[in-house]
């Protein structure tokens, strides 16, 4: 089947609750900034943060880490952006930060090994079937095992939004 990083970003923000799974709240896509164009742009209220989330097609490659890491750069200037939208939620005045989201179908051993250095960046594996179907690489700060991962794609879609909040994502 053939796609592109717009068909990936139209099933994440058609269906938000492949986003609000990560348990961030989705407040914009294709977000113009000094470096480029944000493809999804949420909010976390859990630690007041914007999100930026960099798609992929395919591999994450470092570039793909420069390239997020600008974005990241330019939120400063994306406050003016937050404050002339007034049906964006009043918590987002406050922002505490930013950190990032790589998406694609894998990641290089480079970006491996930056994920698991810098806590602002998070990776996230995508098994493109359209709708998008979005499976963490790292489970509450750590590697999910094979067994969590075959679980879960095992699982009827419908119910995997479940799975994940009961195995990948459990409250803490």
């Amino acid at each position: 089947m053939d796609y592109s990083e717009k068909d990936i970003e139209e099933s994440l923000t058609d269906y938000p609750g492949l986003i609000e799974q990560l348990k961030i709240n989705p407040i914009g896509s294709q977000v113009v900034v000094e470096h480029g164009i944000i493809d999804i742009l949420a909010y976390d209220p859990h630690d007041k943060t914007l999100v930026v989330i960099e798609l992929k097609k395919g591999i994450v490659d470092e570039n793909a880490v420069g390239q997020i890491m600008r974005y990241m750069s330019d939120i400063v200037s994306l406050k003016n952006w937050i404050k002339e939208n007034p049906d964006l939620p009043l918590e987002t005045q406050g922002i505490q930060g930013v950190k990032g989201i790589l998406m694609g179908t894998n990641a290089t051993p480079g970006v491996e090994a930056i994920i698991q250095t810098f806590p602002f960046l998070s990776f996230y594996q995508l098994h493109i079937t359209l709708p998008v179907l979005v499976v963490p690489w790292y489970c509450n700060a750590k590697p999910c095992s094979t067994k969590t991962i075959e679980s879960f794609m095992s699982t009827e879609p419908d119910q995997q939004i479940v799975y994940a909040h009961e195995h990948i994502f459990p409250k803490e």
